[in-house]
């Protein structure tokens, strides 16, 4: 009997750990690797990543900021991995904010959305963010 119960505990303890590595695997590795995508599409503006869904008319925002080396400051709720960053942040200079970043970008498009948080988002490379940072400028309603 003894010896049919330290079967079962190692065969538990091994399938454990194949859960256990594997979940690390995932969150560090696969997890958030769709990236940041953004859309401007009927007047709006549409930021998706893992944990971070926001979509703003653009009559909404009140501006808009390219910023390099932004100090994200620390996430409260959401995703993060040598990829991304994601979700529920909060900083000095902000407070709350929302985050859509992908970490092989060093430059980030800041929103200040009127009556809700900030949105601080990304594009896969800096050329990418700073050309969707023009194209969201050129598409806001004139002030």
């Amino acid at each position: 009997m003894e010896q049919v119960n330290k079967r079962v505990t190692l065969i538990f303890t091994v399938v454990t750990l194949i859960l256990v590595g594997g979940l690390v695997i995932y969150a560090f590795f696969i997890a958030g690797s769709g990236g940041v995508k953004v859309r401007l599409q009927e007047n709006k503006l549409r930021v998706q990543a893992m944990m971070c869904d926001v979509t703003c008319g653009l009559d909404e925002i009140e501006r808009v900021e390219l910023r390099q080396d932004y100090d994200l400051g620390r996430r409260t709720n959401g995703f993060g991995n040598m990829r991304m960053k994601s979700g529920a942040f909060k900083n000095d200079e902000l407070g709350s904010y929302r985050c859509a970043t992908v970490t092989s970008s060093e430059w980030v498009i800041l929103v200040h959305i009127r009556n809700d948080q900030p949105l601080v988002f990304n594009q896969a490379t800096g050329e990418d963010t700073q050309a969707f940072y023009q194209q969201l400028q050129s598409a806001l309603p004139a002030a």
